[in-house]
């Protein structure tokens, strides 16, 4: 009953709906199933019988109803009609399959999305506290658990629970006590079963979670790793993760397979002793002969109710199985109560034409010492601003504020005098350009990676979307280079362009800059890998245009040199601002720090 209500926090009210019309139509309709198949007896009563009398009133008000005058003719009318009742039966077994299906697909579709909409829209504050393996377990591991497996198995439920209440009621009529008997037995042996296997049961869905996760977690850090691997003195080490926990899998999946099909050899031995009991009960002694009706009923019954017991285990051990991972759904999907409130915030432009500042901020980690105080930072429209300072001194911490990555724990972020709300965060975001040490390129061609998420589907092929691409590869020394590959701007760069030098694939991100002409352009350590010579180059070009184009640079490096032409200075370190000013009043005539 918890997982159910767990589930149903997860659908929102139109999937609700469909869900219990899904139970009702398979509990109505797996009902109608046997009576299908039940209608075997009808017929080998009506083949059996030599004249309309000995088929009961039912069927004499059938026939004298539509005026048969050939018995005969009655009887193949009759078996066709069944017939008919029979092929539905297997109609509705299809529907039932594919309705299944189709909203476990769909459910899973929806599921995902919305998951994967919070990953995307959440603040990034989330992903300092949280794993990425274990995000990309959830969408590897628990969804599909929920979605291919929850699901499904509580359809087979109510599906089970419904066949086995209609035969149960049709056998109380053919053989009150046989079935009494039969069901108790089956009852009992399956409680006790199942209550046996409950706490291994559970015990194994969490052993398989944490070995997937391992195993995961082995692959990502494998491939994050595949250079530095090669000089390790271990180079097993993640294969031997990886080995262990896939051989954690194989056993616990088998023994999850063996608690699933152990009823089946315990059934057997249940049918051999029920035919025995069934023979001996249907047994007319003065006649000496079997009651064949009730047998061939019985016969039937079990033919059905065998294999809906089984399916009925089953569906219990998938759903118990399944509620670790509806666990771990169900509190991911609570985080989206903040992207649900997000997304109903009206939202507001907001326009910069005089300065941006951080004022009084106070911000720090749930984990580690550092932190910022009291930070007060201005910075004029169309300065080019510097900041540099000592590894760990807080100088990306400090970006990331100003970008409204992170929000401060106290005190604002302002422009032009207006705090920086959730209702202005977006408009503020569209007027930076972030290039980042290490921007992810992916398996793009050239052009891709430049315009990544800065132009609209139909403008990429566009004659003037492919110039302004050139002229910002010819801005970052990059041009002749590309024009000499074979497919220009459309050749592949392979995975996280793996094709290019650091230093091509960080003039590459740059280019970005010049082909977007953001009011904001902020530079994280985003030419660390490219030769002086070149970032010279560079520079002086972004320096001329954001003078030209009216905007602001924030540039962060810990190469002092390249922030001589910098309108601004900002040196930290031990996450405090020590210096504000040129780099004429930072560095003596010796070229040391003053």
């Amino acid at each position: 009953m918890q997982n159910i209500k767990k589930l149903f926090a997860l659908l929102n009210n139109r999937q609700k709906k469909v869900v219990i019309f899904i139970f009702v139509f398979l509990f109505l309709s797996s009902s109608l199933q046997f009576i299908g198949i039940s209608s075997i007896l009808i017929a080998f009563k009506i083949i059996k019988a030599q004249e309309i009398s000995d088929l009961g009133n039912m069927m004499n008000l059938f026939y004298n109803f539509f005026n048969f005058l050939d018995f005969l003719i009655f009887k193949k009318v009759a078996i066709f009609l069944l017939f008919i009742v029979v092929v539905l039966s297997v109609l509705i077994t299809f529907l039932n399959h594919n309705i299944v299906s189709y909203f476990s697909h769909s459910f899973s579709q929806k599921l995902e999305a919305k998951i994967f909409s919070f990953y995307v829209k959440c603040e990034y504050f989330f992903y300092s506290n949280e794993s990425n393996n274990r995000i990309i377990s959830n969408f590897k591991d628990h969804l599909p658990r929920v979605t291919t497996n929850l699901i499904p198995a509580m359809c087979m439920f109510v599906t089970s629970v419904s066949t086995l209440l209609t035969i149960f009621i049709f056998t109380l009529f053919i053989d009150f006590e046989l079935s009494i008997i039969i069901y108790s037995s089956l009852g009992i042996l399956y409680y006790f079963l199942f209550v046996f296997l409950k706490k291994k049961l559970f015990s194994l869905s969490q052993d398989l979670v944490s070995s997937s996760r391992g195993k995961t977690e082995a692959t990502i850090d494998a491939i994050n790793n595949i250079k530095i691997i090669k000089f390790f003195k271990d180079k097993d080490i993640y294969l031997k993760k990886f080995y262990l926990n896939s051989e954690s899998i194989v056993k616990n999946s088998v023994k999850l397979f063996l608690i699933e099909v152990s009823p089946r050899v315990l059934l057997d031995i249940l049918l051999y002793c029920g035919t025995i009991i069934a023979l001996i009960m249907f047994y007319d002694r003065a006649a000496n002969e079997l009651i064949m009706d009730k047998l061939l009923f019985f016969a039937i019954a079990a033919s059905k109710a065998l294999p809906t017991i089984n399916q009925l285990y089953t569906s219990i051990v998938l759903i118990k199985h399944s509620t670790v991972s509806l666990n771990e759904v169900s509190n991911e999907i609570e985080n989206l109560s903040l992207d649900a409130r997000k997304n109903k915030i009206i939202k507001e432009n907001i326009v910069f034409e005089k300065s941006l500042t951080l004022k009084n901020v106070n911000f720090k980690f749930d984990r580690g010492n550092f932190k910022f105080e009291n930070l007060n930072l201005t910075f004029n429209k169309n300065d080019c601003i510097g900041i540099c300072g000592p590894s760990g001194s807080g100088k990306t911490t400090l970006i990331d504020l100003i970008s409204g990555i992170y929000k401060p724990q106290k005190g604002s972020l302002q422009i032009d005098g207006n705090i920086i709300t959730e209702n202005t965060i977006d408009s503020y975001r569209d007027l930076i350009s972030y290039i980042s040490q290490d921007n992810y390129i992916g398996d793009l061609t050239i052009k891709e990676a430049v315009i990544l998420g800065n132009i609209k589907n139909n403008e990429i092929n566009l004659k003037s979307t492919e110039d302004k691409v050139r002229q910002s590869l010819d801005k970052v020394e990059l041009l002749t280079f590309v024009n000499s590959l074979p497919n220009n701007i459309d050749t592949k760069l392979g995975d996280n362009g793996i094709k290019l030098s650091g230093g091509q694939r960080q003039r590459l991100t740059l280019a970005k800059v010049f082909f977007t002409q953001s009011e904001i352009l902020i530079l994280d350590e985003s030419t660390s890998a490219i030769d002086q010579q070149t970032e010279e180059k560079i520079l002086d070009k972004i320096y001329y245009d954001v003078k030209k184009n009216n905007q602001t640079l924030i540039f962060v490096t810990h190469r002092l040199r390249s922030l001589k032409k910098t309108d601004k200075i900002v040196f930290l370190k031990d996450s405090k601002i020590k210096f504000t000013g040129n780099y004429s009043e930072l560095i003596d005539n010796k070229g040391n720090y003053l």
